[in-house]
């Protein structure tokens, strides 16, 4: 056997990543990779997912998901978006289940067609149909379904439309499949209309048009470009009463979906309910809805908080026979979002944070003020891990365990710093934020737009038993743990794309190629120059082949 003239030398790497230095000064870290964690300090690469196929399709971009279980065994997901909201059956059939704000009939002969285009709000597309409602109420981007009229121009009006332009308070316009033959105005006298509560927002913008701008911002007597106001984007607060779900758009009203209305039922509107709710949830203790930012009777009031009276949801009326109640928040412009953890219900305000408890008779709950500013990034941001709160907030990540305090974060760069990292979150679509959980590994994810995205296409992860910290690319809008419907965690990206997590080495069939790369490291001292002829790897788990590449520098 030859003369060795080398010797071993331990790359000893503390786990996650490190983006906080340079790569000089982050020797023994990692400070790159892609779809790779940590588990007993060792990295591993990540699980690979498959699609579900629905039957099925869902419209817009799912944020808001919600699994339970049903008295008789019956698994569901409840998913909301922008446009509907929708329950997924446990053969993965997609039932829309949307409140309806109007049906009815429509007068004699409705609907119109032109052949020319005429009522193309952009051009000459003759698929363009006019539909006659007196006083419909109806915006750009609202559902309407359309049955029961007879042909017009040689088309069939049938079926589910989106409302392409408003011309009049008394006209519509959708777009259909086909074109129409002729000219036409037609449909009879019993079509059928069913109007589905107004859409949300895709995203966080600015209002335009004529009064949103400031005084003499631009030229008199025209709409403004560049507004004050901000649209948000539509979420969904989404809960169990029983068997049944509660659902609410935020700043809409309160619905419920009676499981005994089977699924061709849709959601109805709790009119005794706040008529607008920024956020709601049913308190595990007292079997209460609570509505936060809720409206007082007379005014939607971002900071207020109602709850109905235990085991019934019709009754919010506070007496001294029940409940019932309400108080109100002072610090901040409005309730974000809130969850539950241990010690009560942690209230999230765009400037702070309260804790709400359970007293009992005569005040029910107690509000306090926590330590600490902190301005959330979405009603979605944070999430409840055995009595422990993790949150994303605009500008950093947060823990609650008792005291509200900053969390410690390795790649606070990668995710929040806006001139260093092209993967930095989008700071004008912060709602997009998801937050969850994956026990089974010890994490803490959020799904977060980067820079000039819309729908989430970024990751963080935070394991709190190895703490430390990783990150990645993966396009989920929602995202939830192991659960009674699907015993691995899934999520939904924008497209409505159903993802089981956690199955084999692949991403949907295709090589995921994770990958890690380590900060410098110094061999030696001095003038010396280092010649590598052996690695030996210790690797855990391993599937297929690994590809080492050293970067040198003299």
């Amino acid at each position: 056997m030859g003369q060795q003239y080398g010797k071993f030398f331990k790359l000893d790497m503390l786990p996650g990543f490190y983006t906080e230095d340079t790569d000089i000064n982050s020797a023994g870290r990692w400070v790159d990779g892609e779809l790779v964690r940590w588990k007993n300090g060792l990295a591993q690469s990540m699980g690979g997912w498959d699609t579900e196929t629905l039957t099925g399709s869902i419209l817009g971009i799912p944020r808001s998901i919600h699994d339970w279980s049903a008295l008789d065994g019956t698994k569901y997901i409840a998913v909301g978006t922008e446009k509907r909201l929708y329950i997924i059956e446990e053969d993965f059939t997609v039932n829309n289940i949307t409140p309806v704000r109007d049906s009815g009939t429509l007068g004699t002969d409705p609907i119109s067609t032109d052949n020319t285009g005429a009522y193309d709000p952009n051009g000459a597309n003759p698929r363009y149909v006019s539909i006659a409602h007196t006083a419909h109420g109806l915006s750009v981007g609202d559902i309407v379904n359309i049955t029961g009229a007879t042909t017009v121009g040689f088309i069939d009006i049938e079926g589910d439309y989106e409302v392409k332009s408003v011309t009049y308070t008394n006209n519509y316009v959708i777009l259909h499949t086909s074109s129409p033959v002729t000219t036409d105005t037609g449909g009879g006298s019993a079509v059928d209309y069913i109007y589905e509560i107004t859409t949300g927002s895709a995203a966080t913008s600015g209002a335009a048009g004529w009064g949103t701008g400031t005084w003499g911002g631009e030229t008199w007597d025209t709409p403004r470009s560049v507004s004050s106001f901000v649209i948000e984007l539509r979420t969904w607060s989404l809960d169990n009463w029983g068997e049944d779900l509660i659902a609410s758009p935020r700043g809409g009203a309160i619905y419920v979906w009676d499981k005994s209305g089977g699924l061709a039922a849709r959601a109805t509107e709790i009119t005794q309910a706040p008529d607008t709710n920024l956020r709601v949830l049913v308190s595990e203790e007292a079997r209460q809805i609570v509505s936060f930012g809720a409206h007082t009777g007379s005014a939607s009031d971002p900071l207020f908080i109602a709850w109905c009276d235990s085991e019934d949801y019709t009754n919010w009326t506070p007496d001294i026979t029940n409940t019932a109640g309400d108080r109100r928040i002072d610090q901040g412009s409005e309730i974000v979002t809130a969850i539950q953890t241990r010690g009560g219900i942690l209230i999230f305000t765009d400037t702070g944070a309260h804790m709400m408890q359970q007293v009992g008779p005569p005040d029910i709950y107690v509000t306090r003020k926590l330590g600490g500013a902190i301005s959330i990034a979405s009603p979605s941001a944070a999430i409840d891990v055995s009595g422990i709160a993790y949150i994303m907030a605009k500008n950093n990540f947060h823990v609650y365990d008792g005291t509200l305090r900053v969390l410690n974060c390795d790649v606070w760069t990668r995710v929040f710093d806006q001139e260093k990292s092209d993967d930095a979150i989008n700071t004008e679509q912060h709602g997009s934020v998801f937050c969850s959980h994956v026990k089974n590994f010890n994490e803490v994810w959020w799904f977060y737009p980067s820079k000039g995205e819309v729908a989430n296409d970024k990751y963080v992860v935070y394991n709190y038993v190895e703490n430390c910290w990783y990150y990645g690319t993966l396009s989920r809008s929602s995202f939830r743990d192991f659960s009674e419907f699907v015993e691995a965690p899934y999520g939904f990206d924008e497209d409505g794309n159903l993802y089981i997590h956690e199955q084999g080495v692949n991403a949907n069939g295709s090589a995921m190629n994770p990958y890690l790369m380590s900060g410098h490291f110094d061999i030696a001292d001095g003038d010396e120059l280092m010649h590598v002829s052996q690695m030996i790897p210790d690797f855990d788990r391993l599937t297929g082949n690994v590809k080492l590449t050293l970067y040198q520098r003299k």
